[in-house]
Order: structure tokens, then sequence, then C-alpha cells
């Protein structure tokens, strides 16, 4: 059974949720993939932090990898514009060796490097992306860490940006679907990584279809505030929580208990 420390007074500490490599390893950490997760489900952060129930690996989870490696490589000159498609899928590939079905493969790799469909020809996720990026010249930086201290909660905010340039940092996000506005959690995402250095923050979400560029700007305070606000939510939970059962009974519902609340109701 999981047990959290209850010797530690830090909410984080106790229960484990900390760096476990290198010259950082025992220190509190979060990240922006798990505040957004505790602001959108308690209860599924619960599951993935803490009784570690992980989702199952599928190739999918690896679309947005290669087309970064890929991406980059073409940017800096390591690779030719024209090799994208063996090169993606030679890499997608390797990362995949144990998963999915070739099937499934196949179409991931398509809408990576593009094809030609019935009514409409797609370029696909790391041309589109290219085609946005080449007019910023070669990135600085590739998959630089980010780790700053957030003192009011005596943890280490945790994380990659994707690409660094002089002026900015940017993050590649594929998606099946484009968004009208910068999303929620990629803009807390964005005003996370900026916390660090005050360097402007933007996101290019691509399509195999298209691709759109979105700039962090009059959102940053807010988000900030958003931020807080969850990471001090968490915060309570886990400090005023002393097991896992308790934890479990703050977020997840009571079934008996609701089917019956139900029941009430309707009679």
């Amino acid at each position: 059974m999981i047990k959290p420390d209850l010797s530690q007074r830090n909410p984080f500490l106790k229960w484990g949720l900390i760096e476990t490599r290198g010259d950082k390893k025992g220190l509190p950490k979060i990240s922006a993939t798990s505040f957004n997760m505790w602001a959108e489900s308690p209860s599924a952060w619960i599951s993935k932090y803490i009784l570690k129930v992980d989702q199952e690996p599928n190739v999918a989870m690896h679309r947005g990898t290669t087309a970064e490696k890929v991406l980059y490589n073409v940017l800096i000159g390591h690779s030719k514009f024209e090799d994208i498609e063996k090169e993606a899928e030679a890499t997608f590939r390797q990362r995949t060796t144990m998963l999915g079905t070739e099937e499934e493969k196949i179409k991931e790799i398509k809408d990576l490097v593009g094809y030609k469909g019935r009514t409409k020809t797609y370029q696909g996720f790391i041309k589109n992306a290219y085609d946005r990026l080449k007019v910023f010249g070669k990135p600085e930086s590739y998959q630089q860490r980010v780790w700053f201290k957030l003192p009011q909660f005596e943890v280490f905010a945790d994380g990659y940006k994707d690409f660094g340039y002089t002026d900015f940092d940017l993050d590649l996000k594929t998606t099946s679907k484009m968004s009208g506005a910068l999303p929620l959690a990629y803009r807390r995402q964005l005003a996370f990584y900026r916390m660090q250095s005050n360097k402007d923050q933007k996101l290019l979400l691509a399509t195999k279809d298209k691709a759109e560029l979105y700039v962090l700007e009059d959102s940053y305070n807010q988000s900030k505030e958003e931020i807080n606000d969850i990471i001090n939510t968490m915060a309570v939970a886990l400090t005023e929580c002393n097991s896992v059962e308790e934890l479990l009974l703050r977020y997840y519902p009571n079934w008996e208990n609701w089917k019956l609340s139900i029941k009430q109701k309707e009679e």
C-alpha cells in the first residue's frame, strides 16, 4: 500500500512527488502537465501521480516527439527538407518498435509526412510546422530543461522547452484539430515557462493540413494567478490528507451515495 511520509512538512515531499535522477534527485517538483491534469480532474491526477496508474503506451504518443526531433534537425541543417519523409519514418518506427499494429504506424507516419487523399493533398505535421518556423532561422537550443523554484509552495517547476531563440521560446504541439484561440492548458504551460526567464513564449499548433502560431500576451498575469490557485488547492489537499484512502475519498465519488441521492431526487 502506498503511504505518505508523515514526517515531511512539505506536501510534495510527503507524497513522493520528487525528481528521481541526477543532481536534483530528491527535490520536490511539479510540471505543467501535472497541474493542468489536477485542474481538469483531481481523480485522474491521483491515479497517475499517486497510484502510478498511467495510460498504456501507444504509437500516437510518439508522433509529437518524432515531429520535434525531425523538425529540429532540418531547421539547424543537420537534415535536408527533402529527407523529412525518410527520417520521420525511420525515427517513428525506431520509437514504436514494440508498439501498435502496422496499420496504426502507417497512419501516423502519413500524418507526419503528408499524403494525397481522395479530394485533398495533406502536407503533414512536420512540413506545415517547418513552413511557419523557417523565417525564425536556426533555434539556439532544443529540449532545454525548465527548472526553477516556486518559493510560495517550496516546490520546483519542471519541464522542457522545445525550441529556444534569442527573444522567445517556442513549443510545438501536434493535433488532429485546430483551435480558434490559444488552448487553456497550453496557455498555462507557456505562462509557467515564462515565469523562469520572462522571455516571450509562443506555441506552434500543427495539424496535417496547416499550422498556426499563438503568442502568450495579455493573458500572462491571469495565467500566473490560475497556476498559483491550482497548485495551492493541490498543496492543501496533499497536506490535509494523510492516507491514500483520505485522498481518494476527497475526490472520488461514493457511487452508492450518488445513486441513492439521484433516486431520492427523482422520487
